[in-house]
Formats: structure tokens, C-alpha cells, sequence
């Protein structure tokens, strides 16, 4: 049938149409497909919310790592990063079977990957933002400096004893420095990725590499090689925003009509957790039917319909989401930075 309420106003009396107000303009014919099912709960606090960090940058940019935005969108605790590359740690420390522990990285990982995605699409539709990913590096630095010839200065390394001919070594402390690739810097990084992915690993594409758990070892041979080659510590992805202040401010006093910012951070955390409770309800009752139709060996498929499951599952949305649960977990692990996890191995 065609699309009569984007041109005027009726009501229909059998098999007749009866014209009420024809509209001065055509109506923008709105998308169902945006209203469906699978819609995140906690979207519109969470566009709030990251207009909000937004208009607290003084440059009209922002340039931020997945790991510091999920944190200050209030997606997560810190705990969750911690261990996110520690999951054996962790499952020693609450003594819990590590196949649930990676289950649950693995559902929490495409959640926040789809949040993310959304609710930039949704400022960039409104013509709020433009959104770029951009390589970031954690560049290591001295203060040695270069002679005019291209060597190091001497002089920054070494105290040097006139009298006596000598020389000390000076202690230099060299200096973390987080910033983007340059051009050169990203031709290598992708160099380096895909002789170590090819030639040490055996694999054309990433995405299998990923899928058969070797993530974490393909990065830190990366991570080597490019601290060896570049000084570059660790290369990982970022989001940059760019927007105008005012076409944002006027768009978060319109929303705030809602919410209120000092209400959204918990409303936000408390949604994200109620969604995996759901999610993880679900994935359990599909194992649980998968094993009553057929026998299978799949490790994922036995852990979902495990009895302790949904326990196990709940348990870690307290420890690892959770924003006022953070000392829930006590552990004599260092901090670790939170810029340099992608969402692209965070369940691997």
C-alpha cells in the first residue's frame, strides 16, 4: 500500500478513504528496521552520555582508545580490562573454570562492539560528528638528542670527567609518549603484522587467526618487533570525534529533557547488565537444546548448558561491569593501562 500518511491525514470507512489535512510538506518516511527487537536498551542514555564526554574536550576532537571510552560510558569497570588479557589470572582467582570466563568476553565483546558502533552512527546521522578509527602508538622516547652529523649526543648519555678522562652513564629514563601512527609508522605496523600472521602463524586472513585463539600471542610478537624496530611499545586502534560545540550542546539540552547526566551513568550500567543476563539466558536454553537434539563435542556449546552457567555468567557481570562492584575482585596484579585493548581481540 502506499505510503498515504507522509502526504496527508484520513480515515478509512470501508472500502473509502476520507481526506482529513493534506500536509504542506512530504513526511521523511521513517525506518522500521531501526526500531526492531535487537535494539540495545541503554542506547539513548549512552548518546547522551558521549555527547556529554564530547563537549568536555576543548579542541572540538576527541581522540579515545575502545578501553577508556567503554569505561567512561560507564559500559564497564576497570576490573574488566584488567583481566582481559589475564583470563587465566582471573580464573584462578575466583577459582572458576576458564571456558566460562572466555564465553563471557566473548558475549560482553560483541555487545559493547555493536553499542559503540551504534551510537556513533547515530550522532554522525544527526550531523553531529564525524567519526574516524585512527592507529595509535605507545612510542617510547629519550631525551638523547642527535648531532647535526646524526649521531647521539654524548653528552645526554654520559657525564664526562675532564680531569680524569672518565665517563659516567647518565640515568636516562625514557618516556612513555601515546599519539597517533605516523604514515611511515602504519606501513610498517601492517608490514610487520602480516610477515609475523603469514610466515610465523601460517594464516592468510586475521580473522582465522583470531578464531583459533592466538591473538594474544600474534600481538605480543608484534609488540616485540615493533619495540625492537620503532621504539613503538604497542600499536591499537582509537576513535576520533570531531564536531562543532554548538550543534552539540543544542542537541544534549534537547535530550536532557530526558535524562539527567548524574542519573545516566548507573541507568547505562545497570542496562548493559540486565542485556547479558538476557543474552546469557538464552544462549543457555539454545545449548541446553542443541545437546537434547544431537551429541556434540563443541567445548562453547557444553559450557553454555552447563548447570553453572548462569551462575558463573552473573558472577562476572558483578565482578567485570558492574561500576560500583570494582573491589569486588582482590588481586595482586599491577594496574594496567587501558588504551591499548582493541575490541577486535578482547575475546580471543
Amino acid at each position: 500500500m502506499i505510503d498515504w500518511e507522509r502526504y496527508f491525514k484520513y480515515d478509512k470507512d470501508g472500502y473509502k478513504f476520507i481526506i482529513k489535512e493534506i500536509h504542506n510538506e512530504i513526511l521523511y518516511k521513517k525506518d522500521g528496521r531501526k526500531q526492531g527487537n535487537n535494539i540495545l536498551p541503554f542506547i539513548d542514555e549512552m548518546e547522551l552520555l558521549l555527547i556529554d564526554l564530547l563537549l568536555k574536550s576543548e579542541n572540538k576532537e576527541l581522540t579515545i582508545s575502545n578501553s577508556k571510552l567503554l569505561i567512561l560510558l560507564c559500559l564497564i569497570n576497570p576490573n574488566y580490562m584488567t583481566y582481559v588479557k589475564n583470563k587465566e589470572h582471573l580464573s584462578k582467582l575466583i577459582n572458576m573454570d576458564i571456558n566460562f570466563i572466555i564465553d563471557f568476553y566473548d558475549v560482553t565483546n560483541s555487545t559493547f562492539r555493536s553499542a559503540i558502533n551504534t551510537v556513533t552512527k547515530r550522532l554522525e546521522n544527526k550531523r553531529l560528528v564525524i567519526h574516524e578509527q585512527v592507529t595509535m602508538v605507545c612510542f617510547v622516547d629519550t631525551p638523547v638528542q642527535k648531532t647535526i652529523t646524526g649521531h647521539n649526543k654524548i653528552h645526554d648519555m654520559f657525564d664526562y670527567n675532564n680531569d680524569l678522562d672518565t665517563y659516567t652513564y647518565k640515568d636516562i629514563k625514557p618516556k612513555e609518549v601515546r599519539r597517533e601512527a605516523t604514515k611511515d609508522e602504519r606501513e610498517l605496523i601492517v608490514r610487520v603484522e602480516k610477515h609475523i600472521m603469514k610466515n610465523k602463524y601460517g594464516y592468510d586472513n586475521i580473522q582465522d587467526l583470531f578464531m583459533d585463539g592466538k591473538a594474544t600471542s600474534f600481538y605480543s610478537d608484534v609488540s616485540r618487533i615493533l619495540f625492537k624496530e620503532l621504539n613503538i611499545k604497542k600499536a591499537y586502534k582509537a576513535h576520533r570525534y570531531t564536531f562543532n560545540i554548538d550543534n552539540l550542546e543544542e542537541e544534549r539540552i534537547k535530550l536532557l529533557d530526558k535524562y539527567q547526566i548524574d542519573q545516566l551513568q548507573k541507568q547505562i550500567n545497570n542496562k548493559v547488565m540486565i542485556r547479558l543476563d538476557e543474552t546469557n539466558n538464552k544462549r543457555y536454553i539454545t545449548a541446553l537444546n542443541e545437546l537434547l537434539e544431537t551429541e556434540t563435542n563443541k567445548v562453547r556449546t557444553n559450557v553454555r548448558a552447563d548447570i553453572n552457567y548462569i551462575d558463573n555468567i552473573n558472577f562476572l557481570s558483578s565482578s567485570l561491569i558492574d561500576k560500583d562492584n570494582v573491589d569486588s575482585i582482590k588481586s595482586n596484579m599491577d594496574d594496567k593501562t587501558l588504551d591499548d585493548i582493541d575490541l577486535d581481540m578482547i575475546h580471543y
